[in-house]
């Protein structure tokens, strides 16, 4: 009866580690109707959402990473329909500068250091996307 007791109290003694559980969803980066005409650049903006509970272990921070999309870099996103291509970028900053990726080829991986894993909460990212002006291409869906 002695050791049942001891164990037990032993596992009383030994911290428990709470894993904080995340989840991510998205609003895509819609362009709409582009028209090559235009002199400028087409812009828009999308969403991730990280929703996560709180945890307690580990930094709290966390990094988000996008594909190369269509392209074969990070350089050359393409969107395409059939045999046409539509050259598109998306970035980390509305000023176009912050190309995101995966930290290859001149991109950028997205760091969050708000501690959200650890302290629960939601976090809302803007992603910005631009498609450079006077491309020609076939009319479509892209």
């Amino acid at each position: 009866m002695k050791r049942i007791l001891v164990l037990t109290a032993l596992l009383l003694l030994v911290p428990i580690i709470a894993e904080a559980a995340c989840t991510v969803s998205a609003t895509g980066v819609v362009f709409g109707v582009y028209n090559p005409t235009i002199g400028t650049p087409a812009n828009a903006t999308g969403t991730i959402s990280l929703e996560c509970t709180a945890g307690s272990s580990g930094s709290g921070a966390y990094t988000i990473g996008l594909s190369m999309g269509g392209g074969a870099n990070y350089s050359a996103r393409r969107l395409s329909t059939g045999l046409s291509a539509l050259s598109y970028q998306l970035y980390q900053d509305s000023a176009h500068t912050i190309v995101w990726g995966d930290g290859t080829g001149n991109s950028v991986i997205f760091n969050g250091t708000d501690g959200l894993p650890n302290n629960g909460g939601t976090d809302n990212i803007s992603i910005y996307g631009q498609i450079p002006a006077r491309q020609a291409v076939k009319p479509g869906v892209y």
